[in-house]
């Protein structure tokens, strides 16, 4: 890139009609180098003027000035030397720290002699090297008026660092080698290892998924709704497990090993009840029950019970297939629902609960007294609404309707207390203190304080078709409280429908007969025409009809009888003491209790209620 200077050293002539002369043309054989030293020579004689000129030397790539004794006038400023030099292509070349200042100072002292101002320099690069030996640094110098960088410089610079060529990063290197000049560009790097994965497991189900929520017809959001709790059938999937994969092996810059570490190869869990590995993959978990799938880092459980913490608007409701246990409570207005069982051990509070065998509530339940809006006081009638039974269902109704808390079950209701609820139970109802102002009805018994407790049953209505076992019935206050028991009532009802339409059946059989008797009589030596002997045919089939149907009939009465016979042993039991304004029944038979008594069994015997 140098061939535009030809001569070693070329003189160029600050003024326009300067004659260039190679240094070769002293005629003492001396170069111009020789001839104008470096130093200060004596100042102009009368009639001489200063001028300078350009020297470059092409073997040290050196540019000078040389200011020297002229015949010619020319002013000489800072400007003409800058267009002088760009003029004559060394604008390149790497110009001295206020090198033309010099000159013009030294013009302008009239100090002649050669100062150099500019010198040519080759691109350079450095490579530092990272005290992990992971990464290769380089950092350029431009090139002024010299050679620039190539990549045989720059890979040859790296192998004198002893930088294993795998390690080069090509972009890099096409990048230094494009820009004039970079810092600290990483151009070569190692290989780090890489570790082993350890064995992964990935959970195939979740516990819940959540609900996407939706307006009603009116715009209204329902915030209960939250989650739908996950219940998955048997042989489902549950989890997989992908096994450990080796470690990979690196290098450093200089190419030395960077061993590596394989991934542990752990099993699933050996506690995961309700689940099962695979017997077709030793890497799959899969359901052994029906139930709800409980998900941790290295397993799933499958229980039957779904466990929450409490129940609240951060869970929402819960509508799960099978038992559900609540460790907390359950807030205002939520709503459990359960195909099996419900199991609360804080408080119930004015929620809703439905299961489909058995709900427990270890600390009670508490609904709330409803306001005269919402439909007066659950537990303050008129005294004339309390004595019409005729109005008995319609008021049982609006009681029902002004609770808040309710609690149906397929099985058994078992709490510590029960207060202002509509509690209805297949199984026993029973509370360990006491049942207040609520509608609460089973097909069996109600018990209270039978574990333990005051056992206290005090105001609202109960029914229990098998009887009731409690201490106390009603309060010190005279709150009215209703009890009903047994339901002989209802069987005897049934037993004089069954009763009259088998008397009408027998009434119809016997006519019937008495129809046929006569025709047989009537028929006795002739064969009957065929017309006749169909109609005849006939009343055979519906009096044959109708016997099948007084055999049913005998057959349900029968069994009426044995559960009235049933029925009317149900008794109300009180341990302890009877309040004024309890209203008794018992098969439909009434008695109210005006007067504080001490406890006893109360029976039916005939149409009246007896105390034994």
């Amino acid at each position: 890139m140098y061939n535009k200077w030809l001569a070693k050293t070329i003189l160029l002539a600050v003024l326009p009609d300067e004659i260039v002369t190679d240094p070769k043309d002293n005629t003492d054989g001396s170069s111009d180098a020789e001839a104008r030293p470096d130093s200060a020579e004596p100042g102009p004689a009368s009639g001489e003027n200063i001028n300078a000129r350009l020297l470059f030397d092409e073997a040290s790539g050196c540019l000078s000035v040389e200011i020297f004794l002229s015949d010619k006038a020319q002013e000489l400023t800072l400007e003409s030397l800058e267009e002088l030099i760009k003029a004559n292509d060394f604008q390149s070349l790497a110009l001295h720290p206020e090198a033309l200042e010099s000159v013009i100072n030294r013009i302008e002292g009239e100090d002649i002699g050669r100062i150099e101002i500019a010198q040519r320099k080759d691109a350079s690069a450095e490579i530092s090297i990272s005290e992990d030996k992971m990464c290769a640094f380089v950092s350029t110098t431009p090139a002024c008026g010299g050679a620039t960088l190539s990549e045989d410089m720059m890979r040859a610079l790296m192998d004198e660092k002893n930088i294993d060529r795998r390690c080069c990063n090509e972009t890099a290197l096409k990048r230094v080698l494009d820009e004039s000049e970079v810092e600290d560009v990483c151009i070569a790097e190692g290989k780090p290892c890489q570790p082993g994965k350890d064995a992964q497991f990935i959970a195939l189900v979740g516990e819940s998924k959540e609900i996407d929520r939706v307006e009603d017809e009116h715009g209204k959001v329902d915030f209960h709704e939250v989650f739908e709790f996950v219940v998955i059938d048997r042989d489902t999937p549950l989890m997989e497990r992908k096994e450990a994969t080796p470690g990979i092996e690196g290098y450093d810059l200089f190419g030395e090993s960077l061993p590596a570490t394989d991934g542990e190869d752990v099993p699933f869990d050996s506690d995961h009840p309700g689940a099962l590995v695979d017997p077709q993959n030793d890497n799959c978990l899969i359901a052994e029950i029906k139930g709800h799938p409980i998900v941790s880092d290295r397993s799933v459980k499958v229980e039957k019970t779904l466990q929450v913490d409490e129940v609240n608007l951060e869970t929402g409701n819960i509508d799960f297939d099978g038992s559900v246990l609540v460790k907390g409570d359950v807030h205002t207005g939520m709503i459990v629902k359960a195909t099996a069982s419900i199991e609360v051990k804080g408080i119930v509070e004015n929620a809703i609960l439905e299961a489909g065998s058995d709900i427990i509530v270890n600390s009670g339940v508490l609904g709330s007294e409803p306001s005269e809006e919402e439909g007066g006081h659950a537990h303050g009638h008129s005294e004339e609404e309390e004595t019409q039974r005729s109005d008995e269902s319609e008021q049982e109704e609006r009681l029902r309707k002004t609770l808040k808390c309710h609690l149906r079950a397929g099985g058994t209701i078992d709490a510590k207390f029960i207060s202002m609820a509509d509690v209805e139970a297949v199984g026993d109802i029973s509370a360990k203190e006491y049942i207040l102002h609520c509608f609460a009805k089973t097909q069996q018994h109600i018990a209270l304080g039978q574990q333990g407790g005051k056992g206290c049953l005090i105001g609202g209505r109960s029914h229990a078709d098998q009887g009731f076992f409690v201490n106390m019935l009603g309060s010190e206050a005279n709150v009215r409280t209703y009890v009903f028991a047994g339901t002989a009532d209802q069987y005897e009802e049934q037993h004089r429908q069954l009763s009259e339409e088998r008397e009408t059946h027998l009434a119809q059989a016997t006519k019937l007969s008495d129809s046929l008797q006569k025709v047989a009589e009537s028929t006795k030596n002739k064969q009957p025409d065929p017309q006749f002997q169909a109609k005849i045919d006939k009343v055979r089939s519906a009096l044959e009809a109708i016997k099948a149907r007084i055999g049913t009939l005998d057959r349900d009465i029968g069994l009426l009888e044995e559960e009235i016979k049933e029925a009317n042993k149900v008794k109300v039991q009180v341990k302890k003491k009877v309040y004024p304004n309890v209203f008794l029944s018992i098969n439909g038979r009434d008695r109210r209790c005006k007067f504080e008594t001490a406890g006893g069994q109360y029976v039916r015997e005939g149409k009246e209620i007896v105390k034994n």
